[in-house]
Formats: structure tokens, C-alpha cells, sequence
């Protein structure tokens, strides 16, 4: 009977730990405006209303006029269709929901894994420092999705070293879930082939057993990623997208900003401080992996999501072999109320209609103002702006799908909207533009005020938009 109630108590525990952080998780990340606030969002969408309209994974470009009918590789189908469900279903406010409860299975797993190891206060700053790292993330994209099976993932590997084991076989099967979610299955894949290594490191004598254990494993693992409509072409595919040189124009690839203080900064900083201080020791594997990281981040801020969720992981569990945590001071009647609390908050977010917001990236107002007789017809769009023309059932010129397009492409592009001489005139030439859709104040918006034969048929302070006068020869 007292072990029951013991393991009462530690069930109740685990799920205070994972609710205490899920619950204000999901409001932030339901409720705060920039959840819905990115024209890929409305790609997304788009792209999975078009599965749920046909019944299958499209192979070719459906949405742009410039390059309709060439080959796509829809690498995140499975997210998009399960945003495009909770569209039908609930609309916007759906669509918010799924994103929260994303967010909010993230913080629990990562909470409950740290708070195993740490301090209550250790873990609480350490998990919100590692969603400040994700903040510039935290949007309706299909990446989100994949960032609860990140953290499952990677706590299972490191679980499964602590025991000096492989993990059950059985885990593979996350792979092929999240290799139809989102292209960082790769990078899981890779996470447990270092973790294997690592395992053959530390114990070298025994390295048939260890090699016997985990080879399985990392190749059903990598196995999986190939389950996908694409297959060995998929992963082949996502190796190559990394590799394009158009990413560099993208915010979310760029090099992370050294010039000031971010949340990425403070989280090593804070991370190397507290192991120095209570001089903990890592086996090198877990240092490299961790510089590792880190030069991902310094590379593409984008991959801080990584550097957070995976590095806190490593962090605690470093700490945690050196130091006991804190006593409880939760038990199950904290953890089931909490769960109730956050299925009420659903249901109300669910009930509260929402919509996307007026931006750079989604010109709602703008969009409303395209003339009849042009939505149709051939238009240059900013890169920006795409995803928010194809979620109105107008065929872009361009939009955030930057491996569909190509660098070529991709470069006279944005040769165009930023004043590369002669680009914005082969563009409209070459591929007869009746129309404009460009950002306010860009170069091209000034280049066309000048060029005869244009007229501004709407501005504000997002959009500008130019027709082509009937007299102009296309």
C-alpha cells in the first residue's frame, strides 16, 4: 500500500512539474499576437486546405503563376494539413490553439526534465530562458509542431545513456512522425547517432555490446526519415536546402546578432556560469555537443530553438549528477487542477474568434484593395508578401517557399524589389506584369513611379501598388 501511494505521489509530482509550466506555456503562446503574425502561416494553410481539397501530397507547385507545375518538395504535409483541420474546424482561433498546445507540450516535457535534476528556481529561470531563445519562433509554423517530439527525443537519449543502454526500439517509431512534420527529423537522426558514439567512447572496452545495443536503433532511426512522399529524394532534399545560398537574405538565417544582448546570449552565459560555479564535470561528448550547438546558432539564428531546448537538456542533466534538487512541495491535487485549468483555457480559445494580423508580411488592407480585373493577372509581389497572397487565392510572383524557387530565381527576385539595375525591368518584361504588389519604400516602388506607362493605384504604409497603363505595350 505504500508503494502505491509512493508512486501516487511521484505520478502526481511529474504531472504538477509538467503543468506548472504548460499552462502559462499555452496562453503565451495562443494568445500573443506574433503566433499569427507571419505570411507563412497563411501558405501553410493554404497548402494544407489544398491536401484536405485533393486527398493527396502535391509533387508540383500549385499556388505561384512563375513556376506552377514544377516539382515542390512538401517536406512539412503532415503539419500543414493538421493547421488546415484545426482552420476548417475553428478557424484562426484553431489554428492558435494547435500552435499553444505545441508550445505547451514543449514547456511541460522541458520543465519535467529539468525539474527532475534541478532546483525548483534552477529549473523554472533555465526554462524561461530557454523560451525567450524561442520567442522569435514562436509562430504557426510547422517547426513548432516538431518541437514536442525534439524534447521527448532528446530526453529519451539522454535517459537511455544514463542506464548505460540503448533506448527501447520502439521510440524509432517518433521518426516517422516527425519526418512528416518538420525537416529537424534530420537533425534527430544525427543527435542519436552522437549519442551512440558517445556511448562507444565511454566505453570502449565493451564496444561490441554497446555497438550491438545501439545500432538498431539509429538505423531504424534513420530509416525512418525515408518514410516519407519523397523518400531517400526527401532527405536528400533537406541536405541540399541548407546549402542554398538565398537563405543568407532570410532573417531567420542570418548569423546571430553579436552586436547586443539576447536571450541566446544570456542563456550560455548563464548555462557555462552555474557549471563553472559549482565546478561540475561534462564528458567532452556533451561539451562538443554543446559547442556544437552553439555554432549552429552563431551561424543561423534559427537553430537557437536547438541550442535551447536540446542544450537546457544537456545542462540539467550535467547539474543534476551533481547536485540533488530541492524538495517537493506539489503533489497530484496542484497537478489535476492545473490540467483542468488549461482544458478550460482551450476551450476558451477555441470560443474567442480571432484572425490574422495587419503586418509587413500579411498586408490584409492592401490585399482588400487589388482590383477586380487584376487578381488574376501576371504581379511582383515582395518576397514578404507572398504567403499572404496565396492565402487570398492570388498567385504570387514570389513568397516564402524559398527552395521551390531556387537561387536564381531567388536572386532576381529580390534584384527587383531592392533596386539591382536593370532586374526590376527584365522582371516585368520578361514576364509581362500587369501589376504591383511591393513594399513601401522599397527601391522598386521608387523605380516605378518613374517608369512610363506605370500608375499607382493604391499606397499605404505597408503596400504600394502600380498597374500597367493599357498603352504600354506587355
Amino acid at each position: 500500500m505504500d508503494g502505491g501511494d509512493s508512486a501516487g505521489r511521484a505520478d502526481g509530482r511529474r504531472l504538477w512539474w509538467f503543468m506548472v509550466a504548460a499552462l502559462p506555456a499555452f496562453l503565451v503562446g495562443t494568445f500573443a499576437p506574433q503566433v499569427l503574425n507571419d505570411g507563412d502561416t497563411l501558405w501553410h494553410v493554404a497548402a494544407g486546405r489544398w491536401m484536405l481539397g485533393h486527398g493527396q501530397v502535391p509533387l508540383t507547385d500549385p499556388f505561384s503563376f512563375t513556376f506552377a507545375g514544377k516539382p515542390w518538395h512538401v517536406h512539412e504535409w503532415l503539419a500543414e494539413v493538421l493547421y488546415a483541420v484545426s482552420w476548417q474546424g475553428f478557424g484562426w482561433a484553431g489554428v492558435a490553439a494547435l500552435a499553444g498546445l505545441a508550445v505547451a507540450a514543449t514547456a511541460g516535457q522541458l520543465h519535467l526534465f529539468v525539474r527532475q535534476r534541478v532546483s525548483a528556481m534552477a529549473a523554472a529561470v533555465a526554462v524561461l530562458l530557454a523560451f525567450a531563445c524561442l520567442a522569435p519562433g514562436m509562430l504557426a509554423r510547422p517547426h513548432l509542431l516538431a518541437l514536442p517530439l525534439l524534447v521527448c527525443w532528446t530526453g529519451v537519449l539522454i535517459e537511455a545513456r544514463a542506464r548505460e543502454q540503448a533506448p527501447r526500439l520502439g521510440w524509432v517509431l517518433v521518426m516517422p512522425l516527425w519526418a512528416n512534420l518538420h525537416g529537424t527529423a534530420l537533425f534527430g537522426t544525427a543527435l542519436a547517432g552522437w549519442f551512440a558514439a558517445e556511448a562507444l567512447v565511454a566505453r570502449p572496452a565493451a564496444w561490441r555490446r554497446t555497438f550491438a545495443q545501439w545500432t538498431p536503433f539509429v538505423a531504424g532511426a534513420a530509416a525512418s526519415l525515408l518514410l516519407t512522399p519523397r523518400g531517400i529524394e526527401g532527405v536528400v532534399f533537406l541536405v541540399r536546402l541548407t546549402r542554398m545560398e538565398s537563405l543568407q537574405t532570410v532573417g531567420e538565417w542570418q548569423p546571430l546578432d553579436l552586436t547586443s544582448i539576447g536571450a541566446a546570449h544570456v542563456l550560455v552565459l548563464a548555462g557555462v556560469g552555474s557549471l563553472a560555479w559549482w565546478r561540475v564535470r561534462m564528458p567532452w561528448t556533451r561539451a562538443a555537443l554543446l559547442v556544437l550547438l552553439l555554432g549552429m546558432t552563431l551561424a543561423h539564428q534559427r537553430h537557437q530553438m536547438l541550442l535551447a531546448m536540446v542544450g537546457t537538456m544537456v545542462w540539467a542533466e550535467a547539474l543534476g549528477r551533481a547536485r540533488a534538487p530541492a524538495g517537493e512541495t506539489a503533489g497530484s491535487g496542484f497537478g489535476r487542477a492545473a490540467a483542468a485549468a488549461l482544458a478550460a483555457v482551450v476551450a476558451l480559445r477555441l470560443a474567442i474568434p480571432t484572425s490574422t494580423h495587419e503586418s509587413a508580411t500579411n498586408p490584409v488592407v492592401a490585399i482588400a484593395h487589388v482590383p477586380d480585373d487584376l487578381r488574376g493577372r501576371p504581379v511582383i509581389n515582395g518576397y514578404n508578401s507572398g504567403g499572404a497572397l496565396i492565402g487570398a487565392g492570388i498567385r504570387p510572383f514570389i513568397d516564402g517557399r524559398t527552395d521551390l524557387y531556387g537561387d536564381e530565381f531567388n536572386a532576381l527576385a529580390f534584384g527587383a524589389e531592392h533596386g539591382v539595375p536593370g532586374q526590376l525591368q527584365r522582371v516585368l518584361q520578361e514576364w509581362r506584369i500587369a501589376w504591383t504588389f511591393l513594399p513601401a519604400g522599397s527601391p522598386a516602388v521608387a523605380e516605378l513611379d518613374r517608369t512610363a506607362g506605370w500608375r499607382r493605384v493604391y499606397a499605404d504604409g505597408l503596400i504600394v501598388m502600380h498597374r500597367r497603363e493599357a498603352t504600354t505595350p506587355h
